[in-house]
């Protein structure tokens, strides 16, 4: 039986290399038959170091985008525990290896393997009609030096039709890259995200056609005055909700911590390359982008490049909002220079901790690496990062209206920390509930995809959580005209509704897209001429269940 999956590798400077490949399993999952060409990284990488990893995956995104040689940089991964090897984070099992024989006599190289061990991350969504569909199309995509486009598009018009009955929004956004490429005669195209286009491209030459195509290959390390080769980089954020801290002021006690989750919008998108004089297109947010930079070559100067960068942000929320749009900044720019110093794997500790984000919340870091709902222990010392203690997986079907007051803006800054400084120790039996919703309630219910229990445990955390901090914001809610809102809301049953951080912005977790489309389209016209007056902004936002998105491309100077 062939199973497709994702195959990692290392090659001998242990530069990871991950690639989509079909291999022949048995029923029992103890061997493997790849099949690589010759002329294939993994064929090189397993050749020399004769181990690798195995995955089992739900993200067909990822299958599309190794597909066709797109390459999102440094995936979240950690070490193999039986081989040299690395394990993607997103997978949902894994099969360390090692090839005990190789026949390099045909065109395609057949090795044999040994599973040495296994392990599991969690369950698989499973594969619908859209996702086969996918599948199907990225398989045809890397047959454009066998089939004529034409007969592939018109593969493409049938996978279509499968694809506009069953997909959700990744399945979308996966064939739609497929179909875009297929369709480009010099096979050049724009990556598209979550719901609007980024500007990386890949280029024909860099694009193997055959089915085992690197999803990732970081290149060995380059001279920083080697004016041949440069690179760009291009970072795509969500935003963070924060639901709430858990603890705050309690002596020798951990401190902060709390529980939130990411969205797909509004998000950044920060684009950066090397160029001859540093130059930052960054509208409203250039001072701070400056003093970042100028941070970020003060700590290490020997790590972090010296050559000028070209910053630009191509897209960018409302800043002071309650999204953490200055960690999701700090962090995309921290991630972009790191790439451009040829570091490898940077831990998102250590890009906050470079940022000098992560000095109270730091679910916006692990946000910005993992997605997904996340769960902070909180932290002893003032200097410490807190660690993640739990993450899962948001049903992707679920949807957050966020509602955003126009001319408001929560606090930040010093006046953050005044506020703070007006709140009276919160008792440790307030911490004890909240730690006990966030762990027995919320999780348990986000896991089950039990829509009614999230939705009133995530409320009753917010309203405990606002009635602790209202002192220092005025009130539960940090806008009166999200309070009446929040109002009108639970007279309707509306259980899942709270501000993010210091607010402004008001979330409300809805069972559906089309939930929250008619939601939207009630509050933007009666209700909310009643409640919120019309000046406010509203954005219907997915869960994000993956981390920020890299993409990275080899550029040749003239």
């Amino acid at each position: 039986m062939i199973l497709e999956g994702i195959v990692t590798s290392l090659d001998e400077n242990d530069e990871l290399n991950v690639a989509p490949m079909g291999p022949i399993v048995d029923e029992a999952f103890t061997t493997l038959v790849l099949r690589p060409f010759h002329t294939s990284r993994t064929y090189h990488n397993l050749k020399a170091r004769p181990y690798g990893v195995l995955h089992v995956v739900d993200d067909v995104l990822l299958l599309a985008q190794a597909a066709i040689g797109l390459l999102p940089a440094m995936p979240a991964t950690f070490p193999a525990e039986r081989v040299a090897g690395q394990v993607l984070s997103s997978a949902c099992r894994w099969y360390e290896f090692e090839i005990e024989a190789c026949d390099d006599s045909c065109e395609r190289t057949e090795m044999r393997a040994r599973i040495v061990h296994s392990g599991r991350l969690r369950d698989s969504f499973g594969f619908n009609r859209a996702k086969h569909a996918v599948l199907e199309g990225a398989i045809l995509a890397t047959r454009l030096h066998l089939l004529p486009p034409e007969k592939i598009l018109d593969e493409f018009d049938r996978l279509r039709i499968i694809v506009d009955k069953t997909a959700g929004p990744h399945e979308r956004e996966a064939f739609d890259l497929l179909q875009q490429y297929v369709r480009q005669p010099d096979r050049r195209f724009s990556i598209s995200g979550t719901g609007s286009p980024r500007q990386a491209k890949v280029l024909e030459e860099n694009i193997p056609r055959r089915s085992d195509i690197p999803v990732f290959q970081q290149p060995a390390g380059r001279s920083e005055s080697n004016d041949a080769h440069s690179r760009e980089v291009v970072v795509t954020t969500g935003a963070r909700l924060h639901f709430g801290f858990f603890a705050h002021g309690q002596a020798q006690r951990r401190q902060f911590g709390g529980v939130g989750v990411m969205v797909d919008q509004p998000g950044f998108v920060v684009h950066a390359r090397r160029t001859l004089a540093d130059e930052l297109a960054c509208g409203v947010w250039i001072d701070r982008v400056a003093a970042l930079l100028s941070r970020l070559r003060s700590l290490n100067p020997d790590r972090i490049t010296r050559q000028p960068l070209r910053i630009e942000i191509q897209k960018a929320p409302a800043a002071h909002a309650g999204l953490g749009s200055g960690t999701q900044l700090g962090m995309a720019v921290a991630k972009a220079v790191s790439l451009l110093s040829e570091e490898q794997n940077l831990p998102a500790a250590e890009l906050a901790s470079r940022a000098g984000r992560g000095a109270r919340s730091a679910l916006g870091l692990y946000g910005f690496q993992y997605g997904g709902l996340l769960v902070e222990g909180g932290k002893l010392a003032p200097q410490a990062i807190s660690p993640l203690v739990a993450r899962v997986e948001f049903p992707a079907e679920w949807r957050f209206v966020l509602v955003r007051p126009r001319g408001a803006a929560g606090i930040s800054g010093s006046e953050e920390l005044n506020g703070f400084s007006q709140l009276a120790p919160m008792p440790v039996s307030l911490s004890d509930r909240l730690c006990r919703i966030a762990l027995t309630e919320i999780l348990p219910a986000v896991v089950e995809h039990d829509f009614s229990q999230t939705s009133d445990a995530i409320g009753r955390f917010g309203r405990l959580v606002g009635e602790y901090f209202a002192p220092a914001q005025g009130g539960v809610f940090a806008d009166d005209r999200m309070h009446r809102l929040a109002q009108t809301l639970a007279a309707r049953d509306i259980r899942g509704v709270g501000q993010t951080s210091w607010g402004p912005t008001l979330f409300i977790l809805c069972p559906s897209a089309a939930f929250a489309q008619d939601l939207t389209a009630d509050l933007m016209s009666d209700l909310a001429a009643k409640i919120t007056g019309t000046d406010c902004e509203f954005t219907i936002a997915a869960p994000l269940n993956r981390g920020a998105t890299i993409a990275c491309r080899q550029t040749v100077s003239a």
